[in-house]
């Protein structure tokens, strides 16, 4: 009797057991030694060198995983993904270009959920900034992992400083002293070299309002009239001069890296933009010394709070190698990628006190605040919803075309406001 009863008790482990296995994700490809291949969608691959230095990394560290990159151009990156998505073509993992991407690619039900994942193998998701933002609003999921974390700030090029006898800018400079900095700089470098301007932008609305709002613009019910200090601050620092054309900088196809011609004095981009410009100067591309201090405020008394502009990785819910595309996103996300984004200058999402501290060491090297980059940053605003995100690309637009000249500021707000009230009668 006793040995029916123990062998009846080793079937249900052995069931109970059996059924684990199948149920939980499964930790394979660390350890075996069959080739995995993994399709990667991302962007800027040929320009950058964090990207590629990463996978070259993970592939000699798990040679039995292939990974076959599919760049696009960032320009494109959105649309160029939606149509591989639309024709059925194989992604394992794809790189996403900030929370409104994740929000679309969610709707469609394409991101794998990490939990299981996460849980198995004891991921501390304290290490990066508020994760909750990656969850599917309706299921709770975690559907991906931050990679990079960044904020705007103001690049500005010392040399043109010195040249024009102007001080260099502080933290806490308002938009209005920005604006009367340019202006000044430019009457100074045009007196003897011309097509030198004091300050010039990237005509990317959702970048700009993101740097010139004190906090997140809420789409659904903030006042538009808050936006108008800020179109009118541009369109007024075009016509003293202050700035380039801005029709000019739609047209420019290397925008990005303008500030690296040495032309402009002051530039707000994205904290990204200091792989650029330490890589080039590095490398003897770049023949002037540059610093960074925080974007603008629209007043001194307020704090210069960024939110946490994410970028996170997901893997393709059909993915025939989900062990591989978790093994990657571990990588790529964990403490090994973030310490190759601080040797080149990312911010990476990943901070443990390790990370923080090399990011320090090598701003403080060349002369950088890194408290600007460290602290100040909020957790990142919710994923907005498939409405919310259409609402957003009509604002944007609607906010181009005031700067273009196509509409003036009085009849750009009104716009935005009508198209406000469209989309909530609609809704």
């Amino acid at each position: 009797m006793k040995r029916r009863i123990t062998v009846i008790f080793l079937l249900c482990v052995l069931t109970i057991g059996v059924t684990a296995v199948y149920l939980l994700p499964q930790k394979r490809t660390e350890d075996d030694q069959t080739v995995h291949t993994l399709r990667v969608a991302l962007w800027d691959y040929g320009t950058v060198s964090y990207d590629r230095r990463i996978i070259e990394q993970f592939t000699q560290e798990y040679p039995n995983i292939q990974v076959e990159v599919v760049s696009c151009s960032p320009e494109y990156y959105d649309s160029s993904l939606e149509s591989m998505l639309d024709s059925g073509e194989r992604l394992d993992v794809i790189f996403v270009n900030q929370l409104p991407q994740l929000a679309k690619l969610i709707a469609r039900d394409i991101a794998l959920p990490l939990d299981d994942y996460v849980e198995r193998d004891v991921i501390d998701l304290d290490v990066y900034p508020d994760t909750d933002v990656l969850r599917d609003p309706d299921t709770g999921a975690l559907m991906g992992l931050p990679y990079r974390q960044d904020k705007f700030v103001l690049y500005y090029n010392k040399d043109l400083f010195e040249q024009t006898g102007c001080s260099i800018p502080e933290n806490g400079m308002t938009w209005e002293k920005f604006a009367d900095l340019a202006q000044t700089l430019t009457e100074r470098l045009q007196k003897t070299q011309a097509n030198r301007w004091g300050a010039t932008l990237i005509l990317e609305p959702k970048h700009i309002l993101y740097y010139m709002s004190q906090h997140a613009f809420d789409w659904s019910q903030d006042d538009f009239q808050n936006l108008a200090a800020g179109l009118q601050l541009w369109l007024d620092m075009q016509d003293s001069g202050g700035v380039a054309d801005i029709v000019g900088n739609q047209m420019r196809l290397d925008s990005q890296r303008m500030f690296e011609t040495g032309r402009y004095a002051m530039f707000i981009q994205g904290s990204w933009y200091m792989n650029f410009l330490h890589m080039d100067a590095q490398s003897g591309q770049l023949d002037f010394s540059w610093g960074v201090i925080e974007r603008p405020v629209w007043s001194e008394e307020q704090p210069n709070e960024n939110d946490a502009w994410i970028t996170p990785l997901i893997i393709h819910r059909d993915t025939t190698e989900p062990e591989a595309a978790w093994t990657f996103l571990k990588f790529v996300c964990g403490k090994q990628g973030a310490e190759i984004l601080t040797d080149e200058w990312i911010l990476p999402a990943y901070q443990d006190a390790d990370i923080r501290a090399q990011l320090r060491r090598n701003m403080q090297a060349e002369g950088i605040d890194a408290d600007i980059f460290l602290e100040g940053l909020s957790d990142p605003r919710p994923l907005p919803t498939q409405q919310e995100l259409a609402l957003s690309e009509q604002i944007y637009e609607l906010y181009r075309r005031v700067l273009l000249g196509l509409d003036t500021v009085s009849e750009g707000i009104e716009k935005m406001e009508q198209t406000r009230q469209n989309w909530k009668n609609a809704g």
